[in-house]
């Protein structure tokens, strides 16, 4: 698949596609940790679980 596109489109293109895409999945992925590590350190659900 990845032939197709770079066949179709120029590998140049294809190349900052692919490392855009990897970019913006790696930072909504850390915005996403984040955001789940404090939702978790807020609501404390630790201590309510082993109490």
């Amino acid at each position: 698949m990845i032939h197709k596109l770079v066949n179709r489109y120029s590998y140049k293109k294809m190349k900052w596609l692919m490392i855009g895409l990897t970019v913006l999945f790696a930072v909504l992925f850390i915005v996403s940790l984040v955001f789940a590590i404090l939702t978790q350190i807020e609501l404390n659900s630790y201590t309510t679980l082993t109490m």
